[in-house]
This record gives structure tokens, sequence and C-alpha cells, in this order.
């Protein structure tokens, strides 16, 4: 993931940094849009000067180029169908964040235990696959929530449905565990143990209620 590698920024105070020099610091990852500018990535919802002075290490990790980019795809839908097929997109996406904790965790200033990812949007369908496909994270913040059966199918409505569906989602009435095993929070609630902070907007709070009840009460 070499070629990735300009788009990552690796923050951390100076004064936490000179109070436990030989400490490593726990690490929060922003991402999205996020192009090294203090206020954080997409939407300014976690700050990187805010946590970097609370003595977190920050990586601001600027999303990678869309695997469809030279597909000649004609429209958006078969665009986004190409990277949701075995879900390569969002695969090249934790790849790559991935290779950015590893290259903070060699310069001896991150814990790998102690390793938080954050998001907003697209940024929090990438929280969203990296719980459920690694075991690096110990925390998670969303903005949003969540791509799952019961928000795609119905609480946003048909409009999304019908997004989704042209995207390569499996269809209403469509049983397809395996699909939704290695993208829904709901379907892997009986084996992620992290601790997510969910910050919904009042219009979209509806969208993560089934990651939520099934995340308390069980499958």
């Amino acid at each position: 993931m070499d070629g990735h590698a300009r788009r990552r920024r690796l923050w951390r105070s100076r004064s936490s940094a000179r109070a436990s020099p030989r400490r490593p610091a726990p690490l929060v990852i922003v991402q999205y849009q996020s192009r090294g500018f203090l206020r954080g990535g997409t939407g300014d919802e976690y700050p990187i000067h805010a946590l970097a002075s609370r003595g977190f290490a920050v990586l601001s990790f600027n999303r990678v180029r869309p695997y469809a980019s030279d597909s000649g795809a004609r429209d958006l839908a078969g665009f986004i169908r190409i990277g949701m097929t075995g879900f390569a997109e969002r695969r090249r996406m934790l790849s790559a964040i991935e290779t950015g904790i590893d290259r903070s965790i060699a310069l001896g200033v991150v814990d790998p235990a102690r390793i938080g990812i954050s998001g907003l949007s697209d940024g929090a369908v990438s929280v969203q696959f990296a719980l459920i496909n690694s075991t690096r994270f110990r925390a998670a913040a969303m903005s949003s929530c969540c791509d799952d059966p019961s928000s795609v199918h119905f609480a946003a409505g048909l409009g999304y449905l019908n997004d989704t569906t042209a995207w390569g989602y499996p269809e209403l009435g469509t049983a397809n565990p395996t699909f939704w095993r290695r993208y829904s929070l709901a379907a892997n609630a009986d084996r992620i143990d992290v601790p997510i902070l969910l910050q919904l907007p009042d219009d979209e709070f509806r969208l993560g209620l089934g990651p939520c009840v099934v995340g308390q009460y069980g499958t």
C-alpha cells in the first residue's frame, strides 16, 4: 500500500510526547476525507487537536482512491457495484488503515493494544467493516449507523432500498447470511466485544436501532 502513504499523517502533541517520551500512546484513527487539518475528517466531529492535547496519538487517514476508478463504469450504481463485489472497496480501505497502524506502531509511539477508530458517513461504514473484519480495535465512535438488513430494507426508505439493490446488496426478501456476516454489525453481535459510541443525528437515529437492539439483547 505504499501508493497510499501520502494520505496518512500521524499526530501527537509535543507536550504529551515530552511528558511520556517512552510510553506509547493510545491511537485514534480519524478518517474519510481527512487531509491533515486539525479539526479532523469529514464533519469535524473528531478533532485532531483536541484528541492530541489529551495525550492520544491521532492517525489522520484520507480516503484512498476508489477501487473502481479505472473500471470504465457507465454510472454511479455500476461504479459502486464493482467496489462492493467481494467487498473489494472495503477490503482495500481496511488494508490501507491497517498499514497506517503498522507504520505508527513501528515508530514506537503507539500502543498496539489501545487503538480506537472513528467515522462519519462513508467513514462510519469503514468503522463497521473494520470492527467485523479485524481484531485490532478496542473502541469505536460512529456518527452514522449502519448498513444492516433492518435499515437497508425498511428504516431508510424505498429510495435507499432501490439504491443499495442496484449497488449489489441483497434484495428485499432474499436471505443472504454470507453477505451480512461480513458487513452487518447486528449479524456479528455474538462476537464483537468492542464498546461503540453512536453519535447519531435525530433523523438518522432509527437506522441504528437494529444493531443497538441486537447488541443489547442478543440475536
